[in-house]
């Protein structure tokens, strides 16, 4: 391996030596080499991914395709990024990924709790009928269930506005 010492000679320095002491036969100062490529012109640069030689102002590496231009890389990650944000979250033909039969059955079975506005993500309506059943000690269940059953032919969008299926 080629390495240039702080005094500016240059020289070989078996792989062998590497991680170990080492001295400048021109200054005698004692350096510890590593195992990366120490650029002969200062047109050259070491790529951070695979090691090898490249030019200065090099965007990619020839050897190994990274970005190696700080900027680039920051613009190409926030691009992927926008790419996957924008998959993820736009639903597909606006429909819900809840299904309107469980809705309509939990409706039902548990509508005075509120359960079922809690799986479609209606928050609010489902804290209001949950609150209103434990805060009347249950003197109010039967109206709540009714508002339920009314919900049950009533509600077709889930709490993000999406069609329930």
């Amino acid at each position: 391996m080629k390495y240039i010492c702080k005094c500016g000679a240059e020289f070989d320095v078996p792989s062998e030596y590497v991680g170990q002491n080492v001295q400048c036969s021109v200054c005698k100062e004692i350096f510890i080499p590593t195992a990366t490529v120490t650029p002969i012109n200062k047109d050259e640069k070491e790529c951070q991914f695979c090691s090898e030689l490249i030019k200065y102002h090099a965007k990619k590496c020839k050897h190994c395709g990274s970005t190696v231009d700080v900027m680039l890389n920051m613009l190409e990650n926030q691009q992927q990024k926008q790419i996957q944000l924008v998959t993820v979250q736009q639903p597909a033909l606006g429909i819900s990924p809840f299904s309107l039969n469980m809705y309509q059955i939990l409706a039902f079975f548990f509508g005075a709790l509120g359960i079922h506005n809690f799986v479609v993500k209606r928050y609010s309506i489902a804290i209001i009928q949950l609150v209103l059943s434990i805060i009347s000690f249950g003197y109010l269940v039967f109206f709540v269930w009714i508002w339920a059953f009314v919900e049950i032919f009533t509600v077709r969008k889930d709490g993000n506005g999406l069609k329930i299926q």
